[in-house]
């Protein structure tokens, strides 16, 4: 198990079809991450592998500042953003040793 406190997290996020650039700014966010690893010997050659991670950026909060790229203008908007990430990894496999 694994948790900690992100901080520092940027993004840059351009506009195209606007021609808007954003910068984002964000506060400190809690990650987690829980891990889980399974092998069997199948013979004195092979192994069998499983492996199984989830993991969670909880809710993080932050500002942005967007700058009009046709007219130069820029407006900062405080406490409007936010981000939050999940994702799960599984991996089956067979190892060789030789």
């Amino acid at each position: 198990m694994l948790a900690r406190i992100t901080t520092g997290s940027k993004n840059r996020d351009m506009h195209w079809a606007r021609n808007l650039l954003a910068k984002l700014s964000f506060g400190p966010s809690p990650y987690g991450a829980v891990q889980a690893n399974i092998s069997t010997n199948i013979s004195e050659t092979f192994e069998l592998f499983a492996s199984a991670r989830v993991e969670k950026f909880f809710k993080g909060r932050g500002n942005v500042v967007a700058q009009d790229l046709d007219d130069g203008t820029f407006w900062p908007d405080t406490n409007t953003t936010g981000f939050s990430f999940s994702s799960l990894n599984l991996g089956v496999g067979l190892r060789v040793a030789f």
